[in-house]
Order: C-alpha cells, then structure tokens, then sequence
C-alpha cells in the first residue's frame, strides 16, 4: 500500500529566536516532502484529516475550529467557542462533533457551517474492552502495590510475560494512569497504555503490546499523541524528552517519529521541533 501523507501541527525551534506561532505542516512518512499548509499569527493545533482526506479541521488559536481544504488551499472558520476548545472528531465526510461541553456535544457541517446541538455519546471505559468475543477489563494497582496492572479475558486472569524494557517501564510508571487500548482490526493485540512523563506543556506515555492469547508482550514503544497508517501496522508520534533555550524560555524539543507495531524502535522524520501539538496519519485512525 502506497505511503499516505501526515498532517502536523508544530513550531520550529530556532535558538535565540522571537516568539512564533504554530503552523500545520505536510510531509511523508519517509520525510520527504515537506510542506507549508497554514501561516496565520495565531497558534494552529490539534489537526485531523477528513476520512475522504479533502479537509483538515484543526484549532485556532483557543476559541476557532477551522477547516482547510486540500483542493483549493483555503481556510474557514466553522464555529467559535466562548472559552476555550474542546475535543472534536469527524463524524463522517460532511459532519464534525465536537465535544461543545460534558453535558452537550455539537454536530458542524465542514460546507455549509451549519450546526446544531446534539446529547453527547456514551463514554467507554477505558479500563474494558470488547476484543472480537471477548471482554477484556484491565485493574489499575493500588497504592500498595508496585505498578504492574493486572489484565483480565472473559473474567480470568491473564498472566503478563514481560520483557525486562517493560518491567523497568512498569517501575518507574506512576499508579493509576493504565488504560486499554485496541488496534483497529487486530482481534489479537491490545495496548496497555500508561503515563509516562510530562509537565504542563504536555506528556507522553508508555504502551505495551499484549497477546491476549498469551500474554506475552512483544513491543514497547512511547508516543505523545499516537496516530495509525491506513494499514494499521505504522504509527506517527512526537513526544518530548529535552529542554533547551528559544528567547529567553525554556522549551522542549520534539521530532517526529514514524515506526511499526510489529518491531521495536521509531524513525525520526523531522527534528528540532518546538511545541508539537497535534498528528494525523491521512487514511489512519487516531488511538
């Protein structure tokens, strides 16, 4: 299957350099390619590709959800929160819902701007999991215990075979922060997620890959935001590990890594970023 292209959302570091704003930005996943999409003086984020891969609806700045077509290269504003923005996702080809507030979700047509209010849908639990005709349901350790989550498959216990990278990451990986999470089309392998690091600027986590047949894990691998290839075998992530100086601040730089669920290890496709707020992967799925 050929390479799709991946939409980011970041700023450039640059040493010594004056405050910028955050821009979308195209590339493949080889790191070829590179493109400008967006320059405005506000910060541009969060970034999701349309499932027919005509649009991209993204934030600007706190309060403006936009959208940017991909056949003309023009941008419009969809709609303005009155605070501060919220999560959204594409419905369909036509329709975003976003998350307006806990109690009231909002359906906004990408042509026509229409909108309309709409009751919020059921939120899953993220500690369970319906896996083919199984039910999975992970137990986040107490306080008591060392943090290793304890997974379960049709109410019985499943024994977790963890390589010696899991284990130190289980470590030194606070309580309570596990969760589940499952691969599109992948009846098989599921992620156990965990908090990694972070700070107010932002986090990155940890997920094991478990053979719910086994229990054996078979890859470890960090991501801040994680975002599947159309194959569901590749993966783009950011996460961020250094400080350095940009002006007079402290900042920390990111790269943009591509890499496989079936193999250990990423690639790095763009470096020196400051700021990386948002990945999709064109044709993928958001995890």
């Amino acid at each position: 299957m050929s390479d799709r292209e991946i939409v980011y959302a970041c700023r450039y570091y640059a040493p010594g350099s004056r405050k910028s704003y955050s821009n979308l930005y195209l590339i493949h996943p080889d790191g070829t390619g590179r493109k400008q999409l967006t320059q405005a003086r506000a910060d541009d984020t969060e970034p999701q590709w349309s499932p027919d891969g005509k649009w991209i609806a993204f934030w600007r700045g706190t309060r403006d959800l936009m959208a940017l077509s991909l056949r003309t290269g023009a941008t419009k504003r969809l709609y303005q929160m009155r605070e501060f923005w919220e999560s959204f996702h594409w419905q369909d080809n036509e329709w975003l819902r976003l998350e307006e507030s806990e109690k009231q979700h909002r359906l906004i047509s990408v042509t026509t701007g229409q909108s309309k209010p709409v009751p919020p849908l059921p939120q899953p639990d993220p500690m369970k999991l319906t896996l083919g005709k199984h039910s999975l349901t992970l137990f986040n350790p107490d306080n008591t215990e060392v943090g290793l989550p304890k997974l379960t498959v049709d109410g019985k216990p499943l024994l977790l075979q963890l390589a010696s990278e899991a284990q130190r990451w289980l470590q030194r990986t606070p309580p309570h922060y596990f969760e589940l999470k499952t691969i599109p089309r992948d009846f098989k392998t599921i992620l156990i997620c965990g908090y990694h690091g972070g700070s107010s600027m932002g986090h990155w986590f940890g997920a094991l890959q478990v053979d719910v047949t086994t229990g054996k894990t078979t890859n470890f691998f960090e991501f801040g935001t994680l975002c599947l290839a159309p194959d569901s075998k590749r993966y783009v992530t950011s996460y961020f590990r250094d400080l350095a100086p940009l002006g007079d601040k402290q900042v920390w730089v990111q790269s943009l890594r591509v890499g496989r669920l079936d193999k250990p290890g990423s690639q790095e496709i763009v470096k020196g970023l400051a700021f990386v707020q948002g990945c999709d992967w064109r044709g993928g799925k958001r995890i």
